[in-house]
């Protein structure tokens, strides 16, 4: 994670400088976004401390969120990961066969709409599945300082639903608040979510009764990912790392 810079997920032709903000900035921020109506992708350098960030995106439109992440994502990767995760039988050949069916398949939410018709997908599966990553980003921002730039310009044209909107607001929120109740409960033991394990040794090792587990803390616990660094490696909730 040190030394990686937004540089890394620019929008093609995009040099928009990064803004420096400080971790009480960024809920006006958002409340600014929201009350603007604005549509277009908010790139945020999450600084956890000195020299060592987090990168995480969040896509706007008409002052709703509709996709969070840890890096900006085209159609064909949004197609592949809810494929994988809902219809993973199909997940080899999908994209291809999608591009065959479509006149036009530049639009990420045309095909999100032609899986839905089909009935590969359902509204309901892709909602959920945005609102976690979109959790995730926000539990992840909100509380630190960083850099942030704001393009007007939307890299995946991702909104859900038949009417085309985005996340809900307050369930986002309260989804956000539960999450952080929680963090400060196990406070005790894991100081916060930006925590990094110490690296297992043979004695640690032994007391973890889940084969499994012991085996992915050993790989993974190495003195320098965070516990998100490693959920997002294995594509798990970091709440469950963290229970783990």
């Amino acid at each position: 994670m040190s030394g990686m810079s937004m540089g890394d997920v620019l929008i093609p032709g995009e040099t928009l400088p990064l803004i420096p903000y400080q971790s009480q900035d960024l809920a006006r921020l958002i409340e600014s976004f929201r009350q603007q109506q604005v549509s277009g992708t908010f790139q945020l350098e999450v600084e956890l401390q000195p020299g060592r960030y987090w990168q995480r995106v969040l896509i706007w439109y008409r002052g709703e969120i509709t996709y969070g992440g840890n890096k900006l994502i085209d159609r064909g990767e949004l197609i592949r990961i809810l494929v994988k995760k809902f219809k993973p039988e199909y997940s080899q050949s999908i994209e291809g066969w999608l591009i065959q069916q479509l006149v036009s398949p530049h639009s990420s939410r045309e095909l999100l709409a032609f899986l839905v018709k089909k009935q590969l997908l359902t509204w309901e599966q892709i909602e959920t599945w945005a609102q976690g990553q979109a959790v995730f980003a926000l539990e992840q921002a909100i509380g630190f300082g960083g850099k942030y730039r704001f393009s007007h310009q939307l890299e995946v044209d991702f909104y859900l639903g038949a009417t085309g909107s985005g996340l809900n607001w307050q369930q986002l929120m309260m989804s956000v608040n539960t999450r952080q109740q929680y963090w400060s409960k196990i406070g005790n033991l894991i100081p916060g979510i930006a925590a990094v394990p110490l690296p297992l040794t043979a004695a640690m090792s032994a007391k973890i009764a889940e084969k499994a587990i012991a085996q992915h803390a050993q790989k993974w616990f190495d003195g320098h990912r965070t516990i998100v660094d490693i959920a997002t490696a294995l594509d798990r909730d970091p709440l469950q790392v963290a229970r783990s």
